[in-house]
């Protein structure tokens, strides 16, 4: 029954998915990456050392106008907030996009290295062990952080708020060589919903703020560990010395590809004159913690949960299944 159901659902996102229309399709481009042809001598063995997905739940920002001589000084803020969508449906997107991901290496011969194996290694002494299937509002401010449900990592450090280290320089191919040469894999992928821009003059009295709704993926910049604001498929395999690897694949974003129909409003605005005072003013009901201050939301973005399912699985999928193509051309044997 719980079969059937789940099938069920997938048909109904898959639904959606085909009734959405799309900027353009996910390209993909391989940053920085070298000696991939020596993939096809790694062992058919994967460890998943990452795989996170961000979904950003909301974004402010404030403008500012100075005191002038023919006008008062001015202050605009403007939080929002998505609504229609929860933390089960961002689980729920994860996990489809990590078990497809197991499925598509399984079916190709490769045999997962689990995080009991990966506890063994020099490389993971005295790093905490963490457990998949948890929200986390701490990584990235207005975010949240989704791991796989039955899923576990490793992460060096954390602070009291939940806040994840890692290492300041990419460590994969140490912990590959360490792993007896089984292939290191990372996955990171970030969904924004909105653009948020500020403007003021002085001179003419007025602050502004506006929000404009665009959700998709954006390009991811390679090269920095740790770092979460990136759209990335990374494989390494090896440790040649020096700092590098045998083989180094980093998959990342070519261009921006958004969504579109799946939240019922584009744009918000809040202005405010210093000669006419605040000629809009928004309902306040609720408070959201980011980077450790109260925003109060202003405007709530409104999204049609199947769709936003959707619409994730459609990006995110292809972005990891055009990166393990191109991976898989390179690990033949």
């Amino acid at each position: 029954m719980k079969k059937l159901c789940a099938f069920i659902v997938s048909l109904v996102i898959t639904a959606s998915a085909l009734a959405q229309t799309y900027s353009g399709e996910v390209l993909v481009d391989e940053l920085a990456s070298y000696r991939t042809g020596k993939f096809s001598k790694a062992p058919r063995k994967v460890y998943i050392q990452s795989f996170r997905v961000l979904f950003q739940v909301m974004a402010s920002a404030t403008a500012k106008s100075s005191e002038g001589v023919r006008k008062g000084a001015t202050k605009t803020s403007m939080a929002v907030a998505i609504t229609g969508v929860d933390l089960p449906d961002f689980q729920q997107v994860t996990d489809n996009l990590y078990n497809d991901l197991i499925a598509s290496l399984t079916r190709k011969g490769f045999e997962l290295v689990h995080a009991e194996e990966a506890a063994k290694t020099e490389h993971y002494k005295d790093w905490v062990l963490k457990t998949g299937g948890k929200a986390s509002f701490s990584q990235m401010a207005g975010h949240v952080m989704i791991t796989p449900t039955g899923y576990s990592y490793f992460v060096k450090d954390e602070s009291k708020g939940g806040k994840e280290k890692g290492t300041f320089t990419d460590k994969s191919s140490i912990l590959s060589k360490q792993l007896n040469d089984a292939i290191v894999l990372d996955v990171s992928m970030v969904f924004p919903f909105v653009e948020m821009d500020a403007a003021s003059s002085g001179m003419l009295g007025f602050s502004a703020v506006k929000a404009t709704v665009d959700f998709g993926l954006e390009p991811g910049v390679a090269g920095t560990a740790g770092a979460l604001r990136q759209n990335m498929v990374k494989f390494v395999y090896g440790n040649a010395g020096m700092g590098q690897a045998e083989s180094y694949l980093p998959i990342v974003l070519k261009k921006k590809v958004t969504a579109e129909g799946v939240f019922f409003d584009k744009k918000f605005k809040e202005f405010n004159s210093a000669a006419l005072n605040k000629v809009y003013d928004a309902g306040y009901y609720s408070v959201v913690t980011t980077e450790n201050k109260n925003e109060t939301v202003s405007h709530e973005a409104a999204c049609d949960p199947e769709k936003y399912k959707a619409a994730s699985l459609k990006l995110g999928g292809d972005l990891i299944n055009k990166s393990l193509e191109i991976f898989y051309k390179n690990a033949e044997k």
